[in-house]
């Protein structure tokens, strides 16, 4: 299972710091908080991205 950090979602979400928080607070991303950091699975990643297509999102 390959997971993801913070800095890696920004990197492949092509996001600054400021959006990629609001992401992450909004309760719409299915990342897991855990200790204070953000994580994703790849898996988790390319679902939400397949569910949201075409959809435009605000932050």
């Amino acid at each position: 299972m390959e997971i993801y950090t913070t800095k890696e979602m920004m990197e492949i979400l092509k996001f600054g710091k400021t959006k990629m928080n609001a992401l992450l607070r909004s309760g719409e991303f299915p990342a897991v908080k855990i200790g204070g950091q953000y994580r994703i699975t790849k898996e988790e990643l390319e679902k939400w991205m397949e569910q949201n297509k075409g959809k435009e999102i605000y932050l």
